[in-house]
């Protein structure tokens, strides 16, 4: 059965104001010396546009989980991950995104350990991606709260 990636904007919007939308999240990590570190993607898009955010996205129709996994981190990053852990969902009421309505995400939240040596591929939905050591004061309280459940 063909997967449909794309839904019309106006029906998009009617289903985000109805039910979750399920996405597929990760907390990238890598040891840096001493210290482990996280790997965030600054937005490029509303609802978070110009903050740090993880990395990750919605699950298309008839993907399973290890298929979400796989395709949104190609599609961010531009490889597909070798090993990834399932940690938790975490509930997220959205503000208003690119189609003007606020709407809930159930996030499925993996991470992925990285060595460190990956080459990404920066895609249009992040300007940029930075390691971060430590959570910092100015990240969406949602982020702050998922590094702090997943151990970080």
């Amino acid at each position: 059965m063909k997967r449909n990636a794309w839904i019309p904007a106006p029906l998009f919007k009617k289903i985000l104001a109805s039910i979750p939308v399920p996405t597929v999240d990760f907390i990238i990590v890598r040891n840096n010396k001493d210290k482990k570190e996280f790997l965030l993607g600054k937005r490029a898009n509303k609802p978070f546009k110009g903050r740090w955010f993880l990395i990750g996205g919605h699950i298309l129709w008839g993907e399973t989980l290890d298929q979400a996994v796989k395709h949104q981190f190609k599609k961010e990053l531009g490889f597909i991950p070798k090993k990834y852990q399932f940690l938790f969902n975490y509930s997220l009421i959205n503000p208003p995104g690119n189609l003007g309505v606020a709407y809930n995400s159930i996030l499925h939240i993996y991470q992925i350990n990285l060595v460190g040596k990956e080459k990404f591929r920066l895609n249009s939905e992040n300007s940029e991606l930075k390691w971060f050591s430590k959570i910092q004061k100015d990240f969406p309280k949602s982020v702050t709260e998922i590094l702090k459940q997943s151990g970080l």
